[in-house]
């Protein structure tokens, strides 16, 4: 994934997520937008934990 330089990208001077959140994301079936997502609700305090983050996203995805 190249999700570090994505949020470099859009201006995240530091990434939220670790390489392991990374991998929850991954292995939940998750792709590089909803990493980006999962990114951005954590930084602005949507979500307290990454968990939940990837919880909803998961949700979302088998919704649609």
């Amino acid at each position: 994934m190249n999700h570090y330089e994505t949020a470099a990208f859009y201006g995240f001077t530091s990434s939220a997520l670790t390489a392991s959140d990374l991998a929850a994301i991954n292995d939940a079936g998750l792709d590089e937008d909803d990493a980006y997502g999962v990114e951005c609700d954590i930084q602005c305090g949507a979500f307290d934990t990454v968990s939940d983050a990837i919880d909803y996203y998961t949700a979302r995805k088998h919704e649609g």
